[in-house]
């Protein structure tokens, strides 16, 4: 496929007064074949709680310098989201599209919803922002998948219509431009 240019990177986080660290052991990845092999670890949680899973992914090469592993955590972190939040018998979208130097992806569903009060701290390392059907408890998955995202160069952003009105979170990280 491609050759393999690994970088290491360790970057410090203080977690509840402990340091927590993350490598990204980068190489060039198709991000198709990637979210392809992430979505198949996930469908079976997805299908098991009766949802629907529709994905749009690009047909044509997409080039990314990113460790496939934290992508990994990345994407099911948010997909496990969905089908937890979403009342079986629901929607979860994932799609993936080159916008200029980066790839915007989706991970969408008409699930419970975020409400609005809750969306800017919903990144927040133990935020505790009750959104299931569970009493609300702490979690740290977010911040993690905002954190691995920053550390690729990207961006990650929530949105919400409110209760009821499914949450849509949109990753985007730079490309790599190459011919193959």
């Amino acid at each position: 496929m491609f050759p393999t240019e690994t970088s290491t990177f360790v970057v410090q986080i203080d977690m509840t007064m402990r340091d927590t660290k993350f490598e990204l052991l980068r190489s060039r990845i198709l991000l198709s074949e990637a979210l392809s092999r992430i979505i198949e670890i996930a469908r079976p949680k997805i299908e098991s709680m009766g949802h629907e899973l529709i994905t749009d992914l690009p047909v044509d090469p997409i080039v990314l310098d990113a460790d496939e592993s934290r992508l990994k955590q990345i994407f099911l972190n948010l997909l496990s989201n969905s089908a937890k939040f979403t009342a079986p018998g629901g929607q979860i979208w994932v799609t993936a599209k080159l916008v200029g130097n980066e790839v915007v992806v989706s991970v969408r569903d008409n699930g419970i919803g975020i409400p609005s009060e809750n969306l800017p701290k919903i990144f927040d390392i133990f935020s505790r922002i009750s959104r299931s059907r569970e009493p609300g408890t702490g979690s740290f998955g977010l911040g993690v998948v905002q954190f691995l995202v920053e550390m690729h160069g990207g961006t990650v952003t929530a949105t919400s219509g409110g209760k009821d009105q499914g949450s849509e979170f949109t990753v985007r990280l730079p490309v790599i431009h190459e011919s193959l």
